[in-house]
């Protein structure tokens, strides 16, 4: 599967005042499973349900 590329968006790390930028889906896709705090309320929920959604759209027009 090809990982789309997209403007760079940054995020916070677990590491103060480190900053990372984000620019796939497979990068997310990393974060939200090996980064996302022990909180996974609505917010993870709705993270991992946009990133899925945009890799299986990937998926379908390839």
């Amino acid at each position: 599967m090809a990982t789309k590329h997209f403007d760079p968006v940054t995020i916070e790390t677990n590491r103060p005042g480190q900053l990372l930028n984000i620019t796939n889906t497979l990068q997310i896709a990393e974060r939200l499973v090996n980064d996302w705090p022990d909180m996974r309320g609505p917010a993870y929920k709705a993270a991992v349900k946009a990133s899925v959604d945009h890799m299986a759209g990937e998926c379908r027009r390839q």
